[in-house]
């Protein structure tokens, strides 16, 4: 999962999550670009988030709310054109 390039302290997921408030984020899983997006899933605070790092945003998963439903979700908007199951909101970087 390439956690050590990604999200030792001081690189780009640690990066990511920082300047948006998160404090200890957690790699959950990645999405990679032949899954259809290069992205990882993380946690932080008991939350979930998606970092796309093609854009570096970060956007905080609404629902569904536990990390079992939360895969599924992902595992159906890769191989379901158009599904929905997944809600987000972008996580704004910390004034």
């Amino acid at each position: 999962m390439d956690l050590d390039y990604y999200w030792a302290d001081g690189v780009r997921g640690k990066q990511a999550a920082a300047y948006r408030g998160l404090d200890n984020p957690t790699p959950l899983m990645r999405l990679s670009l032949s899954d259809g997006g290069d992205q990882f899933l993380f946690t932080s605070g008991g939350k979930f988030y998606l970092w796309n790092m093609t854009s570096d945003d970060v956007s905080i998963i609404i629902s569904p709310t536990s990390q079992e439903d939360i895969v599924k979700a992902l595992g159906a908007m890769l191989t379901d054109a158009g599904s929905d199951n997944l809600k987000m909101e972008f996580v704004d970087s910390k004034e």
